[in-house]
């Protein structure tokens, strides 16, 4: 908490809506890597030449990578620093290679589970096409995800699916476009080939989620796949140059307009992020495997208790503007506390209705 709080709790960070971007998947697949094309965007403002502003002397700075079979990252790290788009900040999350021989299933489910629920867009990080497990992956949440759905909500905002070092470009092109063609083909129901599970998974996950997309981009180059040492980066002119036209289109589809985060249909501010984590990570420690009944339950206290914070400032808001340079008779005065009192109560009712009257 500490850690979380000497970056989200800083003058002019706390009170800013932020974006929270992550990416998550199995052990070794470049996660790392691809996060520091995130940071360089960021860092650059967005700039037309963000991926040239640092020339091939310069080595890419930001999170450590490095070839190789053993796991790398270990845990969920937050960058040290948010990034001001517009009128709100981006947090960039890295997290540790899950599903590997090296953590159980808890640890596994509690990673991705606390990704998924912080993250405004989960980059799911895969290697070369979608398989049935990747899906499987996915599948300790379908309880989680009946509940949430009961109670009207979904759970996560939106999921990228990267498919990495995809080969067969002829077939479906590298980018956004020829990922969601993908995407759209793997998960059509089919009764012979698929399990009763995955299918269950392939009509489920849409509901679970405000956006699924899929995005194809072709191999780094076999330089950075051989890079041993924990340099902590690479040389711009070392890497392949159709990955490095991917890239500029990738970093900016999903930072140039930055995704809100959201719980229920309330947008979150920076400093309340860290109250999120904490009530998630004693939820989890409390209970064993996936608490998919209590999870539901806290997001529901949290979706609730943010959409009585923003109404209230609806009304200070309002108020603050009619009376705070002006002095107002008693009789007006009331006239406004009860209409900005309407709108603060007329945007908590509008909002999501998540737990139904018992919750609200």
């Amino acid at each position: 908490e500490k850690a979380l709080r000497s970056i989200l709790d800083r003058d002019g960070v706390r009170d800013k809506y932020i974006s929270v971007v992550s990416v998550a998947g199995a052990m070794r697949k470049g996660k790392s890597f691809l996060l520091n094309f995130f940071l360089r965007y960021l860092k650059n403002n967005g700039s037309e030449d963000w991926i040239e502003v640092q020339n091939a002397i310069h080595a890419m700075e930001g999170f450590n990578f490095k070839g190789g079979v053993e796991r790398h990252t270990t845990g969920i790290y937050m960058w040290s620093e948010v990034f001001h788009i517009g009128d709100c900040v981006v947090a960039i999350i890295d997290t540790q290679g899950t599903f590997d021989p090296k953590s159980t299933l808890r640890d596994n489910s509690t990673v991705f589970a606390i990704t998924l629920l912080i993250s405004s867009v989960t980059v799911y990080n895969i290697s070369m096409n979608l398989q049935e497990n990747d899906l499987t992956n996915l599948d300790f949440f379908l309880e989680f995800g009946r509940l949430a759905d009961k109670s009207g909500m979904k759970p996560f905002q939106d999921i990228m699916f990267l498919i990495r070092d995809w080969q067969n470009d002829e077939e479906f092109d590298f980018g956004l476009e020829g990922g969601n063609e993908y995407l759209k083909g793997f998960m059509k129901i089919e009764d012979a080939s698929q399990s009763n599970e995955n299918k269950e998974l392939r009509r489920k996950l849409p509901k679970f989620f405000n956006q699924m997309s899929c995005y194809l981009l072709p191999h780094p180059g076999r330089k950075v796949a051989r890079t041993k040492k924990d340099q902590g980066g690479i040389s711009l002119n070392e890497v392949d140059p159709d990955f490095v036209r991917n890239i500029k289109d990738l970093a900016p589809s999903i930072l140039g307009k930055p995704l809100v985060k959201t719980v229920g249909q309330t947008p979150v501010r920076a400093a309340n992020l860290i109250q999120f984590i904490t009530m998630y990570m004693d939820t989890l420690k409390n209970n064993e495997g996936f608490p998919a009944a209590s999870m539901v339950e806290a997001i529901i206290q949290l979706a609730h208790s943010q959409g009585v914070k923003r109404a209230i400032e609806i009304y200070i808001k309002g108020m603050e503007e009619k009376c705070s340079k002006r002095y107002v008779e008693e009789p007006m005065l009331e006239e406004m506390h009860e209409e900005f009192k309407k709108n603060a109560v007329n945007y908590y009712r509008s909002g999501s209705k998540m737990g139904g009257k018992e919750a609200s």
